[in-house]
């Protein structure tokens, strides 16, 4: 998460990225931000540049500006508050990712990050996450691969 992000986006853009995510938080106009990284698509021939926003847990789907959404490929919701790994998935979050899900139907990538585990990856899913950020379940994990298989299979 950075503050004013939109002194960046071009520079990280033109750095290499094709996915760039925003914190609605952290800027004062998402909507013009979105457009400016859908703005990029194109410029390399390719498929152009994946726009996403991140919500912090206690930011409400209402606070989304509705013309937002069309400019998105996905939706990021912070399960946790931003700032360290290990910390336990904030489980209003997954009512926020089914309110969100019933919002976007089918056709926006909903991520989850923080505390994800195999406690409540099954959760996340049924509720309508379909990318899942996973870091300190993996990385403490006694057997890793078998946790990434895991959550594969869910």
């Amino acid at each position: 998460m950075i503050e004013n992000p939109e002194l960046w986006v071009e520079r990280v853009y033109k750095a290499g990225a094709s996915s760039i995510t925003f914190h609605l938080e952290a800027t004062t106009d998402p909507v013009l931000l979105a457009r400016k990284i859908k703005s990029f698509e194109g410029e390399r021939g390719g498929g152009g540049c994946f726009c996403a926003v991140a919500i912090k847990p206690d930011t409400q789907i209402s606070e989304i500006p509705s013309d937002l959404f069309p400019l998105l490929d996905m939706i990021l919701v912070m399960t946790v508050e931003p700032g360290f790994g290990g910390q336990k998935l904030l489980k209003s979050c997954i009512e926020k990712v089914a309110e969100l899900r019933s919002h976007c139907k089918l056709d926006k990538l909903i991520q989850v990050d923080g505390g994800v585990d195999e406690s409540n990856v099954e959760m996340l899913k049924a509720a309508g996450a379909n990318v899942i950020v996973a870091g300190s379940s993996i990385f403490n994990s006694p057997n890793p691969q078998s946790t990434i298989a895991l959550f594969k299979q869910i």
